[in-house]
C-alpha cells in the first residue's frame, strides 16, 4: 500500500508541476522564488518570459530588476532569484 500511495503522490505532483508550467507558458511569464517570505508576503514573483535573470533588492523586497542577458551586475543590494520550474 505504501508503494502505491507514493506512486500516486508522485504522479499527482508531476501533473501539478506540468499544469503550473503550462499556465506560465499561456500567460507568458516565468515564476521565481523570492528571497523574503512570511505571513502576508508572497514567496513567489512572476516576470515576463523575455527576462533571463531576475533580482530582488535585499533592503526593499518590493524592488526587482530584470535583464535579458547575464551581463547585468545589479550590485550588492540585489540577490538573484531562482526559477520555480513549476514547483510551487
Amino acid at each position: 500500500m505504501n508503494v502505491m500511495y507514493h506512486m500516486n503522490a508522485n504522479t499527482a505532483a508531476t501533473h501539478q508541476r506540468i499544469a503550473n508550467l503550462r499556465s506560465e507558458s499561456i500567460r507568458g511569464v516565468n515564476t521565481y522564488h523570492t528571497a523574503q517570505s512570511g505571513i502576508g508576503v508572497s514567496d513567489m514573483a512572476e516576470a515576463d518570459m523575455r527576462w533571463d535573470n531576475v533580482y530582488q533588492n535585499t533592503a526593499d523586497s518590493s524592488i526587482f530588476v530584470a535583464s535579458e542577458s547575464c551581463g547585468l551586475e545589479p550590485g550588492v543590494d540585489f540577490g538573484s532569484l531562482t526559477r520555480t520550474n513549476g514547483q510551487y
